[in-house]
């Protein structure tokens, strides 16, 4: 016991990302950082970890081998459907250490 163990505000919020199993919409987790979907997709692509594709979201090259998000398609009528983009647990720890390093913080974590 050399050193004291503390645990900061981060670790409660990595802690949930890595004990939940299912992929998210990017609302949950823009809620996290007290955003809408549509400012922190904006955020995302101004950071250049995505671009929009035919009302959808694509990650960069860079990113796009990592299992960082998940594709589910709805069908909605006969001969339509929609792609929508979620995040992996893998996705958002990545979000959140990369946007932490630019000092973007979640809620939970943001001084008053």
């Amino acid at each position: 016991r050399d050193q004291p163990r503390s645990r900061g505000l981060g670790d409660v919020y990595k802690r949930q990302i890595l004990n939940s199993k299912n992929a998210v919409p990017v609302t949950q987790i823009a809620k996290d950082y007290g955003m809408s979907a549509v400012a922190f997709n904006k955020l995302l692509h101004e950071l250049r970890i995505q671009f929009p594709i035919r009302n959808s979201w694509v990650l960069y090259a860079e990113y796009a081998d990592k299992n960082y998000t998940q594709s589910k398609t709805y069908q909605i009528g006969e001969d339509k459907s929609v792609m929508h983009t979620c995040w992996t647990q893998a996705g958002r720890l990545f979000l959140y250490q990369f946007l932490k390093e630019r000092d973007i913080l979640p809620m939970c974590e943001q001084e008053d």
